[in-house]
């Protein structure tokens, strides 16, 4: 009766490995070749405007629960440059609550096509300690924004692909 069970579990191992191989490669076979950072990036953005103050930046990034956001100008829709909320925090301790974002807004920022590959991106990202990333369309327009959070969520998944067999 034990040789059967062995026999027995030795069959159900191979089958559920078998099986995980199977949907390993499903699963593989539905992944893009080439994971692009528009695939990735958050289109949904919460944006601030230059002419806010540093009070009204900081209760819209208190309320969405967010670190930092691209800043746009309101007329011509183009990214400015990038906020953080200890930006904000800093500025208001020194007494410039009521001051413009125009004045604390880091506008030297790197920012990433669309068509950005993830392993470009992720080599981009993790070299400069980068949190935020604006993403700007050919013609210079945000279109959406990538995090460290979103490349190290996608890196997870695609690694957790390479299961072994």
């Amino acid at each position: 009766a034990a040789a059967a069970d062995t026999a027995e579990d030795a069959a159900a191992l191979l089958q559920a490995q078998a099986l995980l191989a199977a949907l390993a490669a499903e699963v593989r076979a539905q992944v893009p070749a080439e994971v692009l950072a528009e695939s990735i990036m958050t289109r949904a953005l919460i944006t601030l405007r230059p002419d806010q103050t540093v009070d009204e930046a900081r209760a819209v990034l208190t309320q969405h629960g967010i670190k930092g956001a691209p800043v746009v100008d309101g007329e011509t829709g183009k990214l400015v440059g990038l906020l953080k909320f200890s930006d904000l925090v800093k500025a208001a301790q020194g007494g410039r609550g009521s001051g413009k974002v125009k004045g604390v807004v880091r506008t030297n920022v790197p920012t990433v096509s669309p068509q950005m590959t993830f392993v470009e991106l992720e080599e981009f990202v993790m070299e400069r300690g980068i949190g935020r990333l604006p993403v700007l369309s050919d013609s210079g327009e945000l279109v959406g924004i990538i995090t460290r959070t979103d490349i190290l969520r996608h890196h997870n998944l695609y690694s957790s692909l390479q299961i072994e067999n």
